[in-house]
């Protein structure tokens, strides 16, 4: 379950820090708190309870300025991770994005999402998740919180642990 969520995760994340075509309104640059609920989720048709994840939602941080954005909407353009390109449609503040993913058991996952520009600060994304293993619904709040912490570079994400930015990677270098 847990590759599988994972694969969600980048799939619905992606576009929200993404500025994939067509051109989303730009977002403030700085740390963005990036918090995902799942609910209704069924996994190999078995009914799963409530929300999954943590209370309150799992919660990732990522900073963000021009580059690491344009970096992120170049990758966001291509296929990733075993699922076609994203199709996007809408303009504005409200974005609809169609996905399909092949996992690497052979299942599949496709996702229907509606992303809503609040304004530069706080972007929402609800998406339904629909394959043949696992279903849901999942909505992910991402908001501006502050500057990047001293020490906090462009372009990497990761938690808090204890009050401090724990790094898991940076967009800047990925391929």
């Amino acid at each position: 379950m847990g590759k599988v969520r994972v694969a969600l995760l980048a799939s619905v994340l992606a576009p929200v820090v993404a500025h994939a075509d067509p051109q989303f309104p730009p977002r403030k640059a700085g740390l963005w708190e990036n918090t995902m609920t799942m609910s209704n989720a069924t996994m190999n048709g078995q009914k799963m309870p409530g929300t999954m994840g943590p209370p309150g939602g799992m919660v990732s941080y990522s900073c963000v300025d021009p580059a690491s954005d344009l970096k992120l909407m170049k990758r966001g353009e291509t296929a990733q991770g075993g699922c076609a390109p994203p199709v996007f449609a809408g303009g504005g503040d409200s974005f609809t994005m169609q996905d399909t993913c092949t996992m690497q058991n052979g299942a599949t996952l496709n996702i229907s999402s509606t992303m809503t520009f609040l304004d530069d600060q706080h972007v929402v994304v609800d998406a339904k998740t629909s394959g043949t293993q696992m279903s849901g619904d999942m909505h992910v709040n991402s908001a501006w919180t502050e500057a990047c912490p001293a020490g906090v570079m462009p372009g990497d994400y990761g938690m808090m642990m204890n009050g401090s930015f724990m790094k898991q990677g940076n967009v800047l270098n990925m391929p």
